[in-house]
């Protein structure tokens, strides 16, 4: 478990020489990998031996092959996973250099490190902000299944608020024709949100409104979502959030929330890892299911259904 630094970074890695890719053009061996990698073959040799037997590819007798794991970091895969890995063995991984320092101060580790707070880093460092963008589009399409999976026969419109550059609305949209919905992001996300509505074909149902969904969002939608958005602030700044929101629902409205709820007692749940990373980074949190019931309940919002992650709530 100590040594978990070394698979993030392995991983980081494979992507950063663009293996994955290389071995969807056809298996080839260790050497030829490297070849067409610019890289050393011993070294890259010994790194895919290491992969391999975590079941991120397959040697078979000296061939690398794909396993259901790798081809997920390819970067033409549905959901792939390639601009997480790259984000976490980057700008994140270093994060973590002040964790003791979190830890005592119950204050994020970020602005330690970088000398700014995440966003307004990656307002003025493009390259990583297009890099997290990208990530939150991928794993977007991880979440997708569950807001699919929603009855929206009583919905007409729909805003998705911290929504990106579209990639969650974007789906449900290409998937429930009824729907007309809008992107409401931060204004300079703008051009590569309306990019991918124009890619996608649906310029005539989705448009993007720029804001501070802390003041405030558009208003009278039937359904607001939020795809792991709350988990980036602490109770207070979340809070600020669901009042702005609170304030557009209609009495008919829904908020929908994709966010993880912590599992009780000592089983294992990714999303205390999560939490901690969360601290480090931004200073927010994942939360229990009570620790949702009460933030909704202090914004006026009951709740409908909780769990599996997904999270339904009303006005009160």
């Amino acid at each position: 478990m100590m040594l978990g630094f070394t698979v993030t970074q392995s991983i980081g890695a494979a992507v950063r020489l663009g293996l994955p890719d290389l071995v969807s053009e056809g298996p080839r061996s260790a050497s030829e990998l490297a070849s067409a990698a610019y890289a050393d073959p011993d070294a890259v040799r010994r790194l895919l031996r290491t992969l391999a037997s975590l079941g991120i590819f397959a040697d078979e007798d000296g061939i690398i092959r794909h396993t259901t794991m790798s081809e997920l970091l390819c970067t033409s895969a549905t959901g792939s996973l390639a601009p997480q890995s790259l984000v976490l063995s980057g700008v994140h991984y270093r994060t973590w250099d002040a964790a003791l320092e979190s830890l005592q101060t119950g204050e994020a580790a970020f602005p330690k490190v970088y000398g700014a707070p995440f966003f307004d880093w990656l307002a003025g460092h493009p390259e990583e902000a297009s890099a997290f963008n990208a990530a939150m589009a991928a794993g977007a399409a991880g979440r997708g299944a569950r807001l699919l999976d929603r009855d929206w026969s009583s919905a007409s419109s729909v805003v998705d608020v911290g929504g990106g550059t579209g990639a969650m609305l974007i789906r449900l949209l290409t998937q429930r024709p009824g729907l007309i919905g809008t992107v409401f992001d931060l204004p300079q996300v703008r051009p590569e949100a309306l990019a991918a509505i124009e890619a996608a074909g649906l310029a005539d149902r989705c448009s993007f409104a720029g804001g501070d969904f802390f003041k405030e969002v558009p208003a009278g939608a039937d359904v607001y979502m939020m795809s792991s958005i709350l988990h980036d602030w602490d109770d207070e700044a979340a809070g600020t959030v669901l009042g702005a929101l609170r304030r557009a629902m209609t009495p008919r409205s829904r908020l929908v929330l994709l966010e993880h709820v912590v599992e009780p007692g000592n089983k294992p749940d990714q999303a205390k890892l999560l939490d901690l990373h969360m601290l480090m980074v931004l200073g927010g949190k994942e939360r229990s299911e009570i620790e949702w019931r009460h933030l909704l309940a202090h914004a006026d919002l009951d709740v409908i259904t909780i769990g599996a992650g997904l999270i339904e709530a009303q006005p009160s």
